[in-house]
């Protein structure tokens, strides 16, 4: 995984906490650390755990299974001593003798295989605040059909361009839509609660959600957004494609206002889903996101 693939898992895990927030450079340095140690012994773990935090805190996990980012309790599971960002090994001494020899030589424990690299990491000042309480505002729901129209338009664009062979302003195009598509499913994925109803769509080989509020609907792909299927009505509706754009919220809205409302109410930055950032040398996102 990438270092904004990653610090997105974070954030979101992060996204209603009050205290213990890991940082990116706090991932950033514990992805720095399992790709200098991780290729020693598949067993390497490495572990960030937010410090100073008196109840919650945020730990990441990444070890050759994954990454795993969850909320721990210091006093628990997770004490002060496991605060801050740790190396570890599982294995058996005898049997890695010349391995064992060299982390002992790092620093490493000779029993338990462990080493602190960082003793304080992280922050308990607030990284975003989010408020899920309400439901979707029109100025929300107008944003989401914002970018869902002008991701239509990178898609046609992108197409354009790939068939008169300018690859460049076709990976440009692309790379736009994907991050607007991304965008929007995930903040649908937070107002998953305050739909008035879930379908099930087939258009051409895939299925989609589609979320329904007041007269807005949103599809979005399955793999995109988890969703209870107990929420989801029965069957799956087979269609020929899209529904077109009805005349449908603000259409004077600007994709920039839309944008900037969504990442300033749901901490949700198109810059961050751009895959690539930048092409030729020339960063490609919206530069008023930051």
């Amino acid at each position: 995984m990438t270092i904004e693939e990653i610090w997105n898992e974070v954030r979101d895990v992060q996204a209603q906490a009050t205290e213990g927030f890991l940082l990116k450079e706090d991932v950033e340095r514990a992805l720095e650390l399992y790709e200098e140690y991780g290729s020693k012994h598949s067993s390497c773990e490495v572990r960030a755990a937010a410090s100073g935090a008196d109840r919650r805190l945020t730990i990441l996990l990444i070890s050759s299974s994954g990454i795993e980012v969850s909320r721990g309790t210091t006093g628990r599971r997770y004490n002060t001593s496991r605060t801050g960002i740790h190396v570890q090994f599982d294995y058996y001494a005898d049997e890695e003798r010349e391995l064992h020899e060299h982390l002992k030589d790092e620093g490493f424990g000779a029993h338990s295989k462990r080493k602190r690299f960082e003793s304080f990491v992280g922050t308990n000042e607030a990284q975003h605040e989010v408020d899920l309480s309400a439901e979707p505002t029109e100025e929300t729901l107008s944003s989401l059909f914002k970018i869902n129209k002008h991701a239509r338009k990178y898609a046609g664009k992108a197409e354009n361009h790939y068939n008169r062979r300018n690859h460049s302003s076709a990976k440009r195009n692309s790379s736009k839509k994907k991050a607007l598509y991304a965008t929007k499913a995930s903040v649908l994925s937070q107002l998953v609660d305050e739909v008035e109803k879930i379908e099930r769509h087939q258009i051409g080989d895939r299925e989609y959600y589609c979320l329904y509020f007041d007269e807005y609907s949103f599809h979005v792909r399955l793999n995109e957004i988890n969703i209870d299927e107990d929420l989801v009505e029965n069957g799956v509706e087979e269609l020929e494609d899209f529904e077109k754009d009805a005349d449908t919220g603000d259409m004077t809205r600007s994709l920039k206002a839309s944008l900037i409302h969504l990442n300033e109410t749901f901490a949700v930055n198109a810059n961050t889903h751009l895959d690539p950032a930048t092409v030729d040398g020339y960063f490609i996102g919206w530069s008023y996101l930051g």
